[in-house]
């Protein structure tokens, strides 16, 4: 899905950037409801420390480092 799809439910202060979607709100999240089998986040790696947490099935699946530096198009997160 793109980060304009109308099956993500952004909560918090996002900002749009590109077509891209990011935000450094504590609490701030988004949610998919999906049917699959696998899960790949794809996402920038920013200068400044960073942290997500992915959830699925409502149980923490990772702790993801956003930070780091690395530019664009990083696969963050996979699982399948």
């Amino acid at each position: 899905l793109k980060a304009d799809a109308p099956a993500i439910v952004y909560t918090g202060r996002w900002q749009t950037t590109e077509g891209r979607k990011a935000t450094s709100g504590i609490g701030d999240a988004l949610e998919c409801r999906f049917a699959g089998t696998a899960v790949r986040w794809y996402g920038d790696k920013t200068v400044g420390p960073g942290t997500a947490e992915v959830y699925l099935d409502g149980k923490l699946a990772a702790e993801v480092l956003t930070g780091g530096g690395g530019g664009a198009g990083h696969c963050l997160f996979l699982i399948s």
